[in-house]
């Protein structure tokens, strides 16, 4: 009988623990928006749902990055929510969503209190403006804007989403 390694059985409990994590983490935050939702006036103009994995095409380093969005965006531009992306071992942007618009083009920009989380490093605030797409692979797509970093090719990163998908509901 052929056993696996060690190292390959704690890397499976970790995955396993945190994708056990983002569930309860996504459940909570589905709770949130509904009551959220439920206490502010102002209706709602778009809801954004999803979730899969997304490669990078600005910058085009070959690098997939895993993806959750969940948030309600209101009339009057207040919005209640989530999005976090993370490439394993690498980093994570994490985003509880405060405001946002839904777009002339049919895509939804949301952005609220975020950070950059390191491994090793820690959590950075870094303010994050995250704009979506609707679709599966090769249509869906995540704009993330980060003003405040600089790098060679500017300040987007832009990901197309590679499994998985992203809605955008117009009630």
């Amino acid at each position: 009988m052929k056993t696996q390694p060690a190292n390959r059985v704690r890397s499976k409990s970790k995955f396993l623990s945190l994708h056990a994590s983002l569930r309860a983490f996504i459940l909570a935050t589905i709770l949130l928006i509904s009551l959220s939702a439920s206490a502010n006036d102002s209706p709602v103009v778009a809801i954004v749902g999803g979730g899969g994995k997304a490669a990078f095409e600005v910058p085009a380093n070959g690098a997939v990055a895993h993806f959750s969005v969940g948030a309600s965006v209101n009339t009057d531009g207040t919005a209640s929510g989530y999005f976090e992306t993370f490439i394993s071992g690498a980093f994570a942007v994490v985003v509880m969503v405060t405001n946002g618009s839904l777009n002339a083009d049919g895509t939804v920009t949301i952005w609220g209190d975020s950070a950059l989380v390191l491994p090793g490093i820690g959590t950075i605030p870094i303010p994050f403006i995250i704009t979506v797409g609707a679709g599966g692979p090769g249509v869906g797509s995540i704009d993330i804007y980060h003003p405040t970093i600089t790098q060679p090719w500017g300040n987007h990163d832009l990901e197309g989403v590679t499994t998985g998908n992203i809605t955008v509901k117009t009630p």
